[in-house]
Formats: structure tokens, sequence, C-alpha cells
């Protein structure tokens, strides 16, 4: 099976088990199978067992706050695999 990919549009507050559910997610694009493990910055963030899927999150790296806003706050992952 492709790795999805989705850009992270909100994270929502989880309930319950990790699943795609916790995030409002873009449209998926396909990646390579190892992403997640040759690019930096990937953690896993839990296992969906209900739908057979490892879901792995994208953390920006760490920008220096002052001088780079975001929508989003420098914790919160921007990208998700599954």
């Amino acid at each position: 099976m492709p790795t999805q990919v989705f850009d992270v549009l909100a994270q929502r507050t989880p309930i319950g088990w990790a699943n795609l559910d916790d995030f409002d997610l873009g449209p998926a694009s396909t990646a390579p199978d190892g992403i997640v493990i040759d690019q930096p910055g990937w953690t896993l963030y839990g296992l969906d067992d209900a739908h057979d899927h490892a879901i792995f999150t994208d953390l920006p790296p760490t920008p220096t706050l002052p001088t780079a806003p975001s929508p989003m706050p420098p914790s919160t992952a921007w990208r998700a695999a599954c």
C-alpha cells in the first residue's frame, strides 16, 4: 500500500485511540514508502488498529518565534502520513 501524505489544516482534541480524525486534513498525495524513515522530523503519532494504519506526523523545525510567525503553533504537526 503506498504511503499517503496529508497537509494538516488543524488539529482537533483527540478523543480515544489515535486516528486520522484527530486532524482536519487537506487532500492526500502519494509519497515513497520510506518517507517517514528517510526524512527527519517524522514521528509515530499512533496506531489506528481499526483501519490498520500507523500514523506519523511531521513537525516543522523549531523556528525562531519572533521572526517566524505561523498560523499553527510550532509544536503542532503540519503533515500526517499513513
